[in-house]
C-alpha cells in the first residue's frame, strides 16, 4: 500500500485504527518493516502461557495493530476491542487480563519490547537505505 492510498497516513504523524486517528511516539513509515514483524517464540509462549485462546487472539491482533501503528495504541476500549474482533462482552471480560501484557501511560497502550523493536527495525532499514545507496554511488563513478 503506498502512502497515498492509505488513510491512515493521511496526517503525518497520525494513525487510525478502529475508525479512530491518534498520534504515535514512533513515527509510523512505510516500506519492509510494515510488512513483517519479529515474534521471539520463547519469549512470546513464556509472556501468553496464562492465556485463553479468545484472549491470545485478541493479544496477538492487539501486537499486529501496534506494529502497524508503529507505537502505542489508544487506551480506548471501543478501540481495542475494534481491533481484537471481540464482542463488547467478550473484552469487557478479557481487558483486564490483555491489559496486563502493556502498560498504560497518558492514556496510550504502550509495549515495550515492540517499541524496542520497532526501533531496532527502523535503524537496520536506515542502515541498509545508506549500505544501498553507498553501493550504487560507487558503482557509477
Amino acid at each position: 500500500m503506498t502512502k497515498e492510498k492509505d488513510p491512515r497516513l493521511a496526517a503525518k504523524g497520525s494513525n487510525s485504527i478502529g475508525g479512530q486517528s491518534y498520534q504515535t511516539e514512533i513515527q509510523r513509515t512505510s516500506g519492509c518493516i510494515q510488512i513483517w514483524m519479529p515474534t521471539f517464540i520463547g519469549d512470546y509462549l513464556k509472556e501468553t502461557m496464562m492465556l485463553s485462546t479468545v484472549e491470545h487472539g485478541a493479544y496477538s491482533l492487539l501486537r499486529i495493530a501496534y506494529w502497524q501503528a508503529g507505537g502505542a495504541l489508544p487506551d480506548d476500549d471501543e478501540v481495542l476491542r475494534n481491533i481484537s474482533k471481540t464482542s463488547s462482552h467478550v473484552w469487557k471480560k478479557i481487558r483486564p487480563k490483555i491489559a496486563k501484557l502493556f502498560s498504560v501511560e497518558n492514556g496510550m497502550w504502550k509495549h515495550a519490547q515492540l517499541d524496542q523493536e520497532y526501533a531496532r527495525a527502523l535503524e537496520n532499514k536506515k542502515k541498509n537505505t545508506q549500505r544501498a545507496k553507498n553501493a550504487a554511488e560507487a558503482r557509477w563513478r
